[in-house]
């Protein structure tokens, strides 16, 4: 008992938060309030430096500019991919300078994939880490990339944003080069009222993910019949591939009380008709099955799923939270953000043919939109041609 005990203690998780752009450090900070994470191990890279110096809760010292002449990407991919080779060995060394000596086993990148330097130095910041490159990460500590995907409202360069970046992380997931959590902005949608503004709708979305979070790595779940513990956590989480993290709310089909309904909550992306290599759970005592009830809701398939910990809900007090770790199929991910593109475009072409018609229809948005169509012809083409490559690769 008390070898299990040590065992559980080693792998106490410590965490050091990195957010990447303005909206992965927004997500950070709220993480290291709910968390109760000390402001030395949260750090943040972005090319803007009016939003570096907006970041409150990171330390002076531990604000990384990417380029101190710059003003930002400007919601374009291409501006801070080209510091992934030219800047690489100074964030490493940023990084370092600020982690050594910390005791951080576990590494959050959080980025947005919707602007312009989440989007593009994200997934690779996330891949680097992993990497040797960083040298103070040892062998058994973990890098997580929590990449933010747009709300459904998301503009025409937020989508090709994001199209483009979710091909890179499928990729280095296919490869197991590294790990995500992917988180959906959509995910307060249907509670919130139409005219709640982004701000507001982001830090709900950013709230649930910090609180979720909490639960599952520093919350203990033990019961008369067996244990979720750090051991088996810890086994899940340094799964390679894409995560994703839910509760449930069980909800009485009949009045027999036999028979349930199952409602899948997470303010992150599951992996919908994917392979997941890996499944810890906690659900009550008893009722196993449920297991297989919400694998079958979301349609994925479980290569791995020894790790149930049982417990009774009225116990804990709190919902069962289930942990799928190490899927890479993105595919109906990435053709949700597809079609959203595609209807954008035809909207855009189609405001353009009418304005080339001399019909009247002159408004700024719609001259805008066909501007930016011409200009972006190629990039259009290219966010095309990764998808497909994308979903080939995936089949």
């Amino acid at each position: 008992m008390e070898q299990s005990s040590q065992m559980t203690q080693k792998r106490r998780f410590n965490i050091g938060l990195i957010g990447v752009g303005q909206g992965g450090t927004s997500l950070a900070m709220t993480m290291a309030k709910v968390l109760g994470i000390d402001s030395s191990v949260i750090s943040s890279i972005n090319l803007s430096d009016s939003d570096l110096k907006a970041a409150a809760l990171v330390p002076e010292q531990n604000r990384i500019p990417l380029d101190r002449d710059s003003f930002g990407a400007g919601k374009k991919r291409d501006a801070s991919q080209g510091y992934c080779t030219s800047q690489k060995d100074y964030v490493l060394n940023k990084l370092t300078e600020i982690y050594t000596g910390k005791g951080i086993n576990v590494y959050f990148v959080c980025y947005s994939l919707d602007g312009g330097t989440g989007s593009g130095y994200g997934p690779f910041l996330t891949a680097l880490l992993e990497s040797n490159a960083f040298s103070i990460k040892s062998r058994s500590d973990i890098v997580i990339g929590m990449p933010i995907l747009p709300a459904s409202n998301a503009g025409k360069d937020a989508l090709e944003n994001t199209i483009s970046a979710l091909s890179e992380i499928s990729n280095l997931s296919q490869a197991k080069l590294a790990r995500f959590l992917l988180v959906d902005n959509d995910y307060l949608a249907p509670e919130l009222e139409a005219n709640v503004d982004d701000e507001k709708r982001w830090a709900g979305v950013n709230a649930a993910v910090a609180k979720l979070i909490k639960r599952y790595m520093f919350t203990s779940y033990i019961s008369s019949i067996s244990n979720l513990d750090m051991q088996d956590r810890w086994s899940a989480i340094i799964t390679s591939g894409c995560h994703a993290l839910f509760t449930y709310d069980k909800i009485k089909r009949d009045e027999s009380g036999k028979e349930y309904d199952y409602v899948i909550r997470s303010p992150f992306i599951l992996p919908e008709g994917a392979r997941v290599d890996k499944m810890a759970c906690e659900i009550p005592s008893g009722e196993s099955r449920v297991r297989d009830s919400l694998v079958n809701g979301i349609g994925c398939t479980v290569t791995e799923s020894g790790m149930a910990g049982y417990y009774d809900p009225e116990e804990n007090g709190a919902m069962p939270i289930v942990h799928l770790a190490g899927y890479s199929n993105l595919s109906k991910i990435a053709e949700r953000y597809q079609n959203r593109f595609n209807q954008i475009k035809q909207r855009s072409e189609a405001a353009a043919a009418t304005d080339r018609q001399g019909l009247g229809f002159k408004s700024i948005d719609a001259n805008k939109s066909w501007i930016e169509s011409q200009e972006t012809t190629n990039r259009d083409n290219s966010a095309e041609d990764i998808f497909s490559a994308m979903l080939g690769k995936n089949n």
